[in-house]
């Protein structure tokens, strides 16, 4: 009897802890069903929210953050970012831009989103006006010569592309052309300027062909796509790009380069 005893109670408490526990699972897998249906607040995805060169309006922020929140997002990031798209009216850090910042947050509250923003402009979260050239991100870029031998090769070789004016060497690499390429070495590629045109997004242009040749010619090597290409302002208060029309061996070919970039000359 006394071993019968002793065992009654371990059984009855395995099942009940077996019930319980079963019970408690069954109820977990519910939660987490709806949870996945209507996740919580606090479980809701939050998305990169891209301000495109200083391209943003007050209805576009309500339009964004409504959007957001139709479709469940928790919050977003705010990035300032300039991607090869043209510059709006409102440049980053300007009280223009500040105002859209403060009011992009009431709308945010309103919607109840969360909202953060990257230290910086940029990709890198490091860009600003403090930055120089020199601490700027950098890329790798490189020129080709080719030279048929033997023989002696005593010459200056073509910069590459640079951007913001930045230039430094890195090596100078010389290698026989592989074999399949032996004797192919051409002399450089003819590059012709047909035209070259300020233009205004909203209209109004300035044929500036004349004056880019004349930099050309005079041997700079890095142009700053400005008014002072045009000796005017064309379409004051817009946007301008400047567009280049030319023939590299008889192909037509157009470049196009934004307000304030530089546009480097490689045509030897």
């Amino acid at each position: 009897m006394y071993t019968i005893r002793r065992m009654i109670p371990g059984t009855l408490l395995v099942i009940m802890l077996c019930a319980t526990a079963c019970a408690d699972t069954t109820g977990t897998e519910t939660d987490l069903a709806r949870g996945f249906v209507n996740p919580p607040h606090s479980a809701k995805p939050h998305t990169w929210w891209h301000w495109m060169y200083g391209n943003i309006t007050k209805e576009g922020i309500t339009a964004d953050l409504e959007a957001m929140q139709q479709i469940g997002l928790g919050g977003a990031q705010i990035f300032n970012v300039d991607s090869g798209v043209l510059p709006g009216p409102v440049p980053f850090m300007s009280p223009e831009w500040r105002e859209y910042f403060k009011f992009a947050i009431q709308q945010a509250n309103r919607l109840g989103l969360e909202m953060c923003v990257a230290n910086c402009a940029g990709w890198s979260s490091s860009g600003g006006p403090w930055n120089t050239a020199t601490n700027a991100m950098q890329r790798l870029t490189s020129s080709e010569t080719r030279a048929q031998g033997p023989a002696v090769f005593d010459a200056v070789l073509p910069q590459p592309e640079v951007s913001l004016g930045f230039y430094r060497d890195i090596a100078v690499l010389a290698f026989k052309a592989p074999a399949g390429e032996a004797g192919s070495a051409t002399s450089a590629a003819k590059l012709e300027i047909q035209r070259a045109v300020y233009v205004a997004v909203g209209g109004g242009s300035a044929d500036v062909t004349a004056n880019l040749m004349a930099l050309i010619k005079s041997g700079r090597k890095s142009i700053v796509v400005n008014n002072d290409l045009a000796g005017s302002d064309p379409a004051s208060g817009q946007v301008k790009q400047l567009q280049i029309e030319y023939t590299v061996d008889g192909k037509a070919l157009t470049l196009w380069v934004d307000e304030g970039k530089t546009f480097t000359n490689r045509s030897e």
